[in-house]
């Protein structure tokens, strides 16, 4: 697997930060220099300065992998990491990176828009790894300002799993882009899904709280109505992230452990909690072989998320 990384200002960090100073500075971050960050974005050039962080010789902790594989879904066979367990590893160090000095968005409000994972093998939780990640590019779409965060985990000085997580920075009346977005978070979809499998699934409304509890994303949004509701929500909404793992977890079957292998999915709009959502599925082996799956609500007129798993 081929290593992307790029930047200007890099941090080695000693130990992983504290999740609660993480969240504080997250909450009073309020962004800083908009004007010329959407200056530098109209004019083709880097909006958001490039920065990483890296943390090396991490073990993962066998119980908190395993309270995270029950949350998701997955069956826990005790040695290997969940596909998107390393995310989780990855996570704070993303907060860290978005609450530096340099960043210059605003963290509360940023709407996670795409994910890509590509895992060239399974990892063991007696490995210990090395975790970079990394900021080095930005642009102006019809929603906002997107940008991307990359993940790596290094193993012995190969790179064996990374990840490309994209946010938005919505800007009302945006008069110009860069190129147009492939994603629309907030949109209505009419159609129906071209897939022919499906299952129904039901968001308790304390999947939120429950997910983040093994995850560190605290996000008010997730955690209850009440607090959602500070924040333009009806009810509090679902982790992207563990729609996409609880994806993965339920059509392992199909694809079992086959590497390399890529995971990517689009967020398309917020995921109620305390309701039912289907998933609908078909695999297709022409040129590679891959999964394809969306998420609608029941009636199948609203998409959330849409995904494709390709492996070899």
């Amino acid at each position: 697997m081929s290593q992307t990384y790029c930047s200007q200002h890099s941090i080695t960090l000693e130990k992983m930060p504290k999740r609660i100073e993480l969240f504080s500075k997250a909450a009073l971050s309020r962004g800083q220099g908009l004007k010329a960050v959407l200056k530098a974005a109209k004019e083709n050039k880097d909006a958001i300065p490039q920065l990483s962080m890296q943390l090396n010789n991490i073990k993962p902790d066998r119980l908190k992998v395993r309270q995270y594989a029950k949350v998701c879904s997955f069956n826990f066979d005790v040695h290997a990491l969940p596909l998107t367990y390393p995310h989780i590893l990855a996570f704070n160090l993303h907060i860290k990176l978005m609450t530096h000095p340099l960043f210059p968005l605003p963290i509360m409000g940023l709407i996670h828009v795409r994910n890509t994972i590509t895992s060239d093998r399974a990892m063991f939780i007696d490995e210990l790894v090395n975790i970079q990640v990394f900021i080095c590019s930005s642009r102006l779409t019809k929603k906002g300002l997107e940008f991307d965060i990359h993940s790596e985990v290094i193993i012995n000085t190969q790179v064996v799993w990374q990840s490309i997580s994209t946010y938005l920075y919505l800007i009302k009346k945006n008069p110009a882009s860069t190129e147009a977005s492939n994603t629309s978070p907030l949109k209505q979809h009419e159609t129906q899904s071209p897939f022919r499998y499906q299952q129904q699934w039901s968001l308790p409304e304390n999947l939120g709280r429950k997910y983040a509890q093994v995850s560190g994303d605290a996000n008010p949004i997730h955690l209850h109505k009440l607090s959602a509701k500070l924040f333009g929500f009806k009810q509090a909404i679902a982790h992207g992230m563990w729609l996409k793992a609880h994806s993965i977890a339920v059509l392992k079957p199909i694809f079992k452990s086959q590497y390399p292998i890529t995971i990517s999915v689009d967020f398309k709009q917020p995921t109620p909690l305390n309701s039912d959502i289907k998933m609908h599925y078909q695999e297709t082996k022409k040129l590679n072989n891959s999964i394809n799956f969306d998420l609608r609500n029941p009636d199948g007129n609203k998409l959330h998320m849409t995904g494709c798993i390709t492996y070899f």
